[in-house]
């Protein structure tokens, strides 16, 4: 065995992932799954495999139905659009929320005041 051979070897059994009982490729299977909170249960599951994503989804009864399959680089735009056009540029990070309320409570607080004022003139 040439030291090639030795060193792939080596690398190979150390990166090797153990994974509820099988072996599994660096990088290989993911899974990630959620649960939407509410009055039906409903369950989303991406696995990713190497080059391609699958999505499901589970009906109310639990039964789980192959939404779609996509390549990574789809997903990487659909990524690129929820975390920059929704979330970054739609809520400002967060922002935009609380500065809408803080507006709201100044007006409040100004509207009370002149009212007050009012009232004792």
């Amino acid at each position: 065995m040439n030291w090639k051979n030795r060193i792939a070897d080596w690398t190979a059994r150390r990166m090797i992932e153990e994974r509820e009982g099988y072996q599994a490729a660096p990088g290989g299977t993911q899974v990630f799954r959620w649960t939407v909170p509410g009055p039906v249960r409903r369950e989303f599951t991406v696995i990713a495999r190497s080059d391609a994503f699958d999505f499901y989804h589970s009906d109310p009864e639990g039964h789980y139905i192959s939404v779609y399959a996509v390549r990574a680089d789809v997903v990487l735009k659909l990524t690129w659009f929820l975390l920059w056009d929704w979330w970054i540029l739609a809520t400002w990070c967060g922002w935009k929320l609380r500065l809408w309320r803080w507006c709201l409570r100044a007006r409040s607080e100004k509207s009370d005041a002149e009212e007050a004022s009012t009232d004792l003139g």
